[in-house]
């Protein structure tokens, strides 16, 4: 994964953000959840036998979570019509049982049922699956949680019913990233990391995905434009270079990308793809991930502190300028872009934070920053 040792590592709750906007996610029980499913990747075929014997009738979230990740993905020894069944039990009791579980925040695909794509898909269980996230949502109106984790179950098996629930959220850029994985056709995902591992042409060429395009080609939500745009270049970039995609999707998304920025310039993340070009077979792209004001703090070795100029402090002008700032894989600051605060200070800021360095990571970062004007000085 180009330097990552797996995705469903808490850094990768970023992605998600991304794709998914404002519901925000609650730690612990995110930890907890984290915990439980590597657990269950780690379990062996005894241990598992031992749990499944335990949980039958238990009410633990954590085992079944457990359970499920061994199904999907260490499971090697049941046949596979009884491991897709034993997955499906454990993803309906969640959903019935848990559906606000920090489970569906983790950038992986053991909650999710395919329609195509790999031994364990499943439409009929799917479509059972479906059913009771929708009877989750009526039976909770109003609940985000419980609307953004059922639609991303129902994304690649029925994207028209998960873009109607983002819509009801507000959430157009999550709405775009579901059009980005449709312009690429991608009808299944792994297990373990979430990454996009199957395309089918008949998906790209669905009417859903053409409807998707013309949309977004009529659209002036930067959002929506920047969401599809920004993430058919993440899993496009990932299927191409493993081998899984046989077109050259980047001029879709290099259009996307440059018209979201023309709408609006200060999505820092869009920068780090609009203008990569198809990657190498076996060589993935370096990813993009996001991060708070404090993580980046703490990884910078470099601090260029702004010019407060004599003249302006004389006049009495303070006040805190907030930036967004994209760093590359080198930790070198690849683009600034201003996005609040006196504007007599820009070219200061500008000149300084274009200056500071960070530790070197295999992924491009992208996160907030703010710099500080004030009577006892300049706070980075």
């Amino acid at each position: 994964m180009h330097g990552h040792a797996v995705v469903y590592r808490l850094h990768a709750l970023f992605l998600i953000l991304i794709a998914s906007g404002p519901v925000r996610a609650d730690l612990r029980e995110l930890n907890e959840a984290n915990s439980a499913m590597k657990a269950g990747f780690a379990l062996s075929d005894d241990a598992a036998a031992r749990l499944a014997a335990a949980s039958g009738s238990s009410s633990d979230a954590r085992a079944r979570i457990a359970l499920l990740a061994y199904y999907s993905v260490s499971c090697k020894t049941l046949p596979v019509a009884q491991i897709k069944q034993r997955r499906a039990e454990q993803i309906f009791w969640l959903i019935q049982h848990a559906p606000t579980s920090e489970l569906f925040n983790i950038a992986n695909g053991i909650y999710r049922i395919f329609l195509t794509g790999d031994q364990f898909a499943d439409p009929d269980a799917f479509r059972q699956g479906a059913a009771l996230w929708m009877k989750q949502v009526e039976a909770h109106p109003g609940d985000r949680a419980i609307q953004q984790n059922a639609s991303r179950f129902l994304e690649l098996g029925d994207p028209r019913a998960a873009s109607g629930l983002l819509r009801d959220l507000g959430n157009s850029q999550a709405v775009g990233s579901l059009y980005g994985l449709m312009l690429l056709g991608v009808v299944a995902t792994d297990y373990r990391t979430g990454d996009s591992r199957v395309t089918d042409d008949n998906a790209r060429k669905s009417d859903f995905a053409k409807e998707a395009m013309a949309e977004l080609r009529q659209s002036a939500d930067a959002k929506l434009i920047g969401g599809a745009g920004f993430w058919m270049a993440v899993q496009g970039g990932m299927l191409y270079a493993d081998g899984k995609l046989d077109w050259d999707y980047t001029g879709t998304s290099h259009e996307l990308l440059r018209r979201a920025l023309e709408l609006d310039p200060t999505v820092a993340q869009w920068y780090a793809l609009v203008d990569q070009p198809l990657p190498q077979r076996g060589q993935r792209p370096a990813r993009v991930f996001g991060t708070s004001m404090a993580g980046l703090q703490a990884r910078r070795t470099r601090g260029v502190t702004p010019v407060y100029s004599p003249d302006i402090k004389a006049q009495g002008i303070e006040g805190k300028v907030t930036l967004n700032l994209l760093i590359g894989p080198d930790g070198k600051v690849v683009k600034a872009l201003m996005t609040g605060g006196p504007q007599v200070f820009a070219d200061s800021v500008l000149d300084a934070v274009k200056q500071w360095e960070y530790k070197p990571e295999s992924s491009f970062t992208f996160a907030p920053a703010e710099v500080t004007f004030s009577r006892e000085g300049v706070r980075i």
